[in-house]
């Protein structure tokens, strides 16, 4: 869905995974930890990077998917593994 050809798909996605992995969802630390290696393991950090490029930010609706994709990288990043691998990504 993130690879959607029609950006609105490709925002709704992101917005469902941001409220998944927001800090206030109440989750076990095992049951977090699941799906956050589930995401990662199916590519989902490069899969957000490369929305950005295409999302035109004079569009409100792109504007959402860019917040609620940084707000999925925040999310991620607190975990330190994820949050070094952002790093090495916003690096290269």
């Amino acid at each position: 869905m993130l690879a959607h050809e029609n950006t609105d798909v490709a925002i709704d996605a992101i917005e469902i995974i941001s409220e998944l992995t927001d800090e206030d969802v109440e989750a076990q630390e095992e049951q977090w930890s699941a799906l956050v290696d589930a995401m990662v393991e199916a590519d989902l950090l490069d899969l957000l990077v490369s929305n950005f490029t295409r999302f035109n930010e004079t569009n409100e609706s792109d504007r959402s998917g860019v917040y609620h994709a940084l707000s999925v990288l925040e999310n991620l990043a607190s975990r330190t593994t994820l949050a070094e691998k952002i790093v090495r990504r916003q690096r290269s």
